[in-house]
């Protein structure tokens, strides 16, 4: 049986910049502060594999 998402989370494989606590999960998985964080999802959205490639670039 698929699992669905329940829509009062919104989509478990974006980063959710909307929600501190998510924010700030994926802050400290990626290594990152959230101002950081919140900087580069302006920048490339809010897809973590596209946050990582962003961050390999600069490494």
């Amino acid at each position: 049986m698929n699992q669905v998402a329940d829509p009062g989370q919104g989509d478990p494989g974006h980063i959710r910049p909307d929600e501190p606590d998510n924010l700030r999960e994926w802050s400290a998985r990626l290594g990152v502060s959230v101002a950081e964080l919140t900087r580069i999802i302006t920048e490339v959205g809010r897809d973590p594999d596209k946050v990582r490639a962003y961050l390999n670039t600069r490494a």
